[in-house]
């Protein structure tokens, strides 16, 4: 009994001195949106009326805050012909911020899990939609309703509609069309708890799948390390949502317990190529370069 009761207050400490280093988002501060500078100071880069349904570029990555070396080098080389970048693990600290300043005319939109109290600014991390041709149309970040243990903070999902035409044109009045929205979801998966957590989550991300006309990209950071959370999430999404599962030419992604815990997800598209950069280092997760083309 005794050790019990120390344990309890050992834990209930470890919390108070965690709670202290992180603070948790709330739906009042969770959503950030920022730009990087221009490639040229005071020209502001072109943007597109919409995005081509013909091509749309992605680049999915868990970036482990930066905190590896070598992403102030991959990350921009491996985003500059991306049309999406869809990263969760995102960190704004300056080493962050730096980076992200340094890939030019680059609209982010960010969803708030937590920031980090005890540090300069208290800088945010979280999860990530970056646009390079096309500004959001909507834009929605999501707060998962259960807590990781021990440091007590929710994660996050980053929601964005972009334009979306049929063909490869610059007329907007083909961006107007009825089901021209490209719905994008970044998900950081909440980590160490049940799957139901975790089914609780991906049922915020379901409602907005399931309301929006149009076609959807549902990628990231599932956090699904156990063989029961693959299973719900592709019975959710391959299943209930209809979505597919792409499917890599050489898949490296990271395994937890021999479990895969990234994914993208598409309705609407098919998919043209998919690449796992397996050799990076820069991360403790493997990025994923796709492309897709309207059905």
């Amino acid at each position: 009994m005794l050790v019990l009761v120390t344990l309890g207050f050992a834990l209930l400490a470890w919390r108070l001195v965690m709670g202290a280093k992180y603070s948790a988002a709330s739906v009042e501060n969770a959503h950030l949106s920022f730009d990087s500078p221009p490639a040229v100071p005071g020209l502001q880069p072109a943007r597109r009326p919409a995005l081509s349904g013909a091509s749309v570029k992605l680049l999915v990555w868990n970036l482990k805050k930066g905190q590896e070396a070598g992403l102030e080098r991959d990350l921009p080389a491996y985003g500059a012909d991306r049309d999406l970048l869809v990263l969760s693990e995102g960190l704004l600290n300056a080493h962050g911020r730096a980076i992200f300043d340094s890939m030019a005319g680059v609209h982010w939109e960010m969803g708030v899990a937590f920031r980090y109290a005890r540090e300069t600014d208290t800088p945010p991390t979280g999860t990530l939609l970056g646009s390079t041709h096309v500004l959001p149309s909507w834009v929605r970040v999501a707060l998962s309703e259960d807590r990781e243990p021990i440091i007590n903070t929710p994660k996050c999902m980053t929601m964005a509609k972009y334009p979306l035409t049929r063909e490869d044109s610059d007329d907007a009045a083909d961006a107007a069309e009825p089901g021209s929205q490209l719905l994008v979801i970044s998900i950081h998966g909440v980590n160490a708890v049940s799957a139901d957590a975790l089914d609780r989550q991906l049922a915020q991300a379901a409602g907005e799948i399931r309301a929006h006309i149009g076609p959807v990209v549902f990628a990231g950071d599932f956090n699904t390390n156990t063989a029961d959370k693959v299973s719900r999430l592709r019975r959710l999404t391959t299943g209930d949502l209809s979505m597919r599962e792409v499917s890599y030419r050489n898949d490296a992604r990271k395994t937890v317990f021999g479990q895969v815990i990234d994914y993208v997800f598409t309705r609407g598209l098919r998919t043209v190529d998919a690449e796992v950069l397996g050799s990076l280092t820069s991360s403790d997760h493997k990025a994923m370069l796709v492309e897709l083309r309207l059905e």
